[in-house]
């Protein structure tokens, strides 16, 4: 019930309109009032709050399509396997700061796991003064190798993280401790997840729950192998297209689409 008020309101300008201003005025509350770093999520950026809900489009920039998991639930698998092209990293920054700066403020960096790209700290240095920056990552590449070295550069790019635990390959106990690195670092980090499936076993759904870390569970967005079903349910999130997601995803049809993001 609550989901489809939610849609509701997003599909009407004026409900919307009233919606961002009473959020905007919440958050400048906490803000004040400091709540924003009890909840065990490092950082608080009450401007980057402010654009992202002012914001009329979602700008991500797919800086690689490679990850150095193969999850037995992500839906992406195929594109580790595939020859694509890419872009110039300073073409891409040029539109970016040119054509999308002007409309749009927040800009998510992903792939993949953006942080196996050689050019992940040249693009992120290049644009984190032009936008606010939310990478989503695993934390687990040759990127954090050396972590005290990272936290030092995470500190002057001032950028957020997103991050997710992935129990097929992660150790946990690492995991943890990389998040609350970041979190005693206090960099910016909105979201500490892992998707909800039988794959998280009982002791390490514990393990992240209990950890103080601002955990929270993702909705495993995928397709059951033996009954076709496609989760999450349709009438949790009545704004997804999912016959075209069920098309794409379960690799029905082949297309070639000039992504708009």
């Amino acid at each position: 019930m609550l989901n489809k008020i939610k849609h509701r309101i997003r599909k009407n300008p004026k409900l919307k309109q009233a919606y961002q201003r009473q959020k905007i005025l919440r958050y400048t509350i906490k803000h004040k009032l400091g709540i924003g770093n009890k909840l065990g999520i490092g950082g608080f950026d009450l401007d980057r709050r402010i654009s992202e809900i002012k914001r009329r489009y979602y700008v991500a920039y797919f800086i690689d399509l490679r990850c150095n998991y193969r999850c037995s639930y992500c839906i992406q698998d195929d594109i580790n396997r595939r020859e694509y092209d890419k872009t110039s990293v300073d073409r891409v920054i040029h539109y970016l700061k040119t054509e999308v700066k002007p409309r749009e403020t927040d800009l998510t960096i992903i792939g993949g796991e953006p942080t196996l790209s050689a050019d992940f700290s040249y693009v992120v240095e290049s644009l984190c003064n032009d936008f606010y920056i939310t990478i989503g990552t695993n934390l687990s590449t040759r990127f954090y190798k050396d972590f005290e070295g990272f936290i030092e550069w995470a500190k002057k790019v001032k950028i957020r993280w997103n991050v997710s635990y992935h129990p097929e390959f992660m150790d946990i106990d690492l995991f943890i401790e990389r998040v609350k690195r970041i979190q005693e670092a206090k960099l910016e980090m909105d979201q500490v997840s892992a998707v909800k499936n039988d794959i998280l076993s009982e002791v390490d759904r514990n393990k992240l729950e209990n950890a103080g870390i601002g955990f929270t569970y993702q909705t495993a967005l995928g397709i059951d192998e033996e009954s076709g079903e496609l989760f999450p349910k349709t009438d949790s999130h009545p704004d997804f297209n999912y016959e075209r997601y069920q098309e794409m995803c379960g690799k029905q049809i082949k297309e070639t689409r000039r992504c708009r993001t």
